[in-house]
């Protein structure tokens, strides 16, 4: 089926903090979270074909994840209190396309990213989604 990852390359993964869970990125611009230890698929994150992820990254809380690729932004997705997904919090958009990498920094408040069509990495403020500032790798 459409979910099915082993159907796809998949391009990024990231380990949740503790160890329990794990978030892939997967070429058909899908994303799922699973079970660390059982391997059971908890979540799957809808397909974006125009911004296909190959970056995952866990927000420190476990309940948050950033996923980042071929697109102009990076989308955040946040395990509600029901246990199911949602993208509700939004996006973090750049300049140009393709945002390839990225990671939360230890102070859990800050995502930075790179964006490697205009030489720039980029700070975010992980709660808001809000560019803090940007470094010109030049």
């Amino acid at each position: 089926g459409d979910k099915a990852v082993s159907n796809y390359w998949v391009w990024g993964l990231s380990w949740s903090a503790g160890g329990e869970r794990l978030v892939s990125a997967c070429a058909n611009g899908s994303s799922c979270v699973w079970d660390g230890d059982s391997g059971t698929e908890l979540a799957y994150l809808s397909k974006d074909e125009a911004a296909v992820p190959v970056k995952v990254s866990w927000h420190p809380n476990g309940k948050k994840v950033f996923r980042s690729g071929f697109g102009d932004s990076a989308t955040v997705w946040e395990e509600g209190n029901d246990g199911k997904w949602s993208n509700a919090a939004g996006n973090m958009k750049h300049d140009g396309k393709g945002m390839y990498g990225m990671q939360v920094l230890s102070d859990g408040q800050t995502l930075c990213t790179i964006q490697v069509e205009v030489s720039t990495i980029y700070f975010w403020d992980v709660d808001t989604n809000t560019l803090v500032r940007k470094l010109p790798l030049e």
